[in-house]
């Protein structure tokens, strides 16, 4: 986990949170899209990997009820910050997913790039801990970089529909599952998936 935490510290010290390269100023479109799908206008939603803060601030001026979570407490400075500027209440609290301390339960939890960016050797922990964390019927929205993405940048796995289906078919209910890409200020937006699971 130190590795991790140090390795994602140093990317905020890089320079100025706009500059990288996941960095999204709006409610992302699949997101915004779910949300309208399934008639969610309210209730507790965890942000996890929040990053610079930029969906945890959106979902909050919609009223929901938002906690977001990173690894870095230096994503979270700039988190805080973008929060406070925008006059929205956010709890932000620095966890780790794969050695979560937070208890729940969430209406929905929205993860817009952290389960990629994961050893694979935890993405069971991860599965079994937004299990525990959702309410039963809550809801998961999972983006991450796609199997057909090819550039050498960017994170180390890159998921089929299949093996998300694999990873979390036994928990959760696979309600709708679509390609997709993460918007991007500049050249090919990266390809993702983006699928909506349900827990039993």
């Amino acid at each position: 986990m130190e590795d991790r935490r140090a390795h994602w510290e140093e990317r905020y010290r890089e320079g100025p949170p706009e500059e990288l390269p996941w960095f999204h100023p709006g409610l992302d479109h699949d997101i915004s899209r779910a949300l309208e799908e399934l008639g969610i206008k309210e209730g507790r939603v965890l942000d996890l990997g929040c990053g610079p803060g930029t969906q945890a601030v959106e979902l909050a001026r919609m009223g929901l009820s938002v906690t977001a979570t990173d690894i870095a407490e230096g994503a979270l400075r700039c988190a805080r910050k973008r929060a406070e500027e925008a006059g929205v209440e956010v709890e932000f609290v620095r966890d780790d997913i794969l050695d979560s301390r937070l208890k729940g339960p969430y209406d929905l939890i929205v993860d817009r790039g952290c389960f990629h960016t994961l050893p694979r050797e935890g993405f069971e922990r991860y599965v079994e801990t937004a299990h525990r964390l959702l309410r039963p019927g809550g809801w998961l929205f999972l983006k991450c970089f796609s199997h057909k993405e090819r550039r050498e940048e960017g994170p180390p796995n890159r998921l089929s529909p299949e093996e998300i289906r694999s990873l979390f078919g036994g928990s959760f209910r696979i309600h709708a599952m679509r390609e997709s890409f993460f918007a991007s200020r500049e050249g090919t937006p990266p390809l993702a998936i983006f699928a909506i699971l349900k827990k039993g």
